[in-house]
């Protein structure tokens, strides 16, 4: 048994036992619209298709919005989206849009009854659909409370369709060995305990660059660069080649489309510290570069070419 579906049978022991007390107390009366909307005989429906429905706790929301620092103009896809509530409290506690997609038509049909009443049906909305055939490539959020298996299935997805810089927030499980950005654990009500884990989606970095540091004072006025960059996922490693030879980079990241990476090398028989940072565009990076170590200390504007592959 996954953590999940243990979470699942306690959620669903818990959700049970509310039920028949509150039926105790009102002797028959018919049950508010509301505490009626997921029963048991809808939980089921999910139980017997790829997710168990197991809500996310307010603070699990709210932590997942301030980790991806989710705003007003993001696009939120949700996937998985049971009741719809994630997307519903985008749009309700940031004013921001998007949809969410699962398997229950039932539960589907709950979130856009949900999404109406509470205001925001024009920014919030649900389909019936398989996650692995929906497009989400206009999302700038994604969010997700699935089985750790469909999580993994899904990574190749998310590299491929999402743009450089989106952001991901996960319940509870994580996308293997991409590490994420950021992590916390949140207190989900009672005694349970979730984690909450966001990644920014990289921008490809991967391949050969060449540019120029022009520094009047030293390398005869130009110093002529190469690397050869290597990715996975957010971490960049390779090195550079100069006058001096192979040297590696260090502290090599990618950030949506930010770049950084620091190398230290001779330039003309002088030893000098490079720290650039950048932003990435295609197959061009613009930003800077500070200097020191055996110069005096600056930072000088960077510009870097991607080669194309085979030349």
């Amino acid at each position: 048994m996954t953590y999940l579906q243990g979470r699942f049978f306690t959620y669903r022991l818990i959700t049970v036992t509310l039920i028949a007390f509150v039926l105790v107390l009102v002797a028959g009366q018919t049950l508010p619209v509301r505490a009626q909307e997921v029963t048991p005989d809808i939980e089921e429906i999910s139980d017997q298709l790829d997710v168990p429905f197991v809500p996310s706790h307010a603070d699990v929301l709210r932590t997942m919005f301030e980790l991806t620092k989710a705003k007003k103009d993001d696009y939120v896809v949700d996937l998985g989206s049971g009741d719809g509530r994630i997307v519903i409290a985008a749009a309700k506690w940031l004013g921001a849009q998007g949809f969410g997609v699962d398997l229950n038509a039932k539960l589907v049909a709950i979130a856009n009854k949900r999404a109406q009443r509470q205001g925001v049906a024009d920014r919030a909305k649900f389909y019936v659909r398989n996650l692995f055939d929906t497009d989400f490539s206009k999302a700038t959020l994604v969010t997700m409370y699935l089985l750790p298996e469909i999580v993994l299935q899904l990574r190749p997805k998310l590299m491929a369709a999402l743009k450089p810089g989106t952001r991901i927030a996960s319940h509870d499980y994580h996308l293997g060995d991409w590490r994420p950005d950021h992590m916390r654990v949140v207190d989900s009500g009672g005694e349970e305990r979730s984690i909450v884990y966001a990644w920014t989606v990289p921008a490809k970095v991967a391949g050969n660059w060449t540019w120029d540091v022009a520094y009047s004072r030293y390398f005869n006025g130009v110093a002529p660069m190469r690397a050869e960059i290597e990715q996975r996922y957010q971490d960049l490693s390779g090195g550079m080649i100069g006058q001096g030879g192979f040297v590696p980079i260090r502290t090599g990241m990618v950030s949506g489309t930010k770049v950084s990476f620091s190398v230290t090398s001779e330039i003309d028989d002088v030893v000098v510290d490079q720290t650039y940072v950048g932003t990435i565009s295609g197959n061009e990076i613009n930003g800077t570069v500070h200097l020191s170590g055996s110069v005096k200390p600056v930072e000088i504007p960077w510009r870097a070419t991607r080669r194309p592959v085979g030349r």
